[in-house]
């Protein structure tokens, strides 16, 4: 017998969500700013300029520049 619901939403994949990129983003370069290492510092701070690519690249295939989640 059909259901007169509605599915429920689509869970919300968090690759297509700019802000979970900038966060990770942050959380990549404030460990980088504790490493005494330079290049292991270095290799960190990479990373944090990979995930903004990821969170740019989000933006780009939503067509959505935040999301609700904000950072600040």
């Amino acid at each position: 017998m059909p259901s007169d619901k509605p599915p429920p939403p689509m869970p919300r994949m968090l690759a297509d969500d700019p802000d979970h990129w900038r966060q990770r983003g942050e959380e990549m370069r404030t460990l980088a700013g504790t490493m005494k290492e330079p290049a292991s510092k270095a290799i960190m701070f990479r990373i944090a300029d990979d995930y903004e690519k990821l969170a740019k690249r989000a933006e780009i295939r939503t067509g959505n520049r935040t999301t609700t989640n904000k950072l600040k």
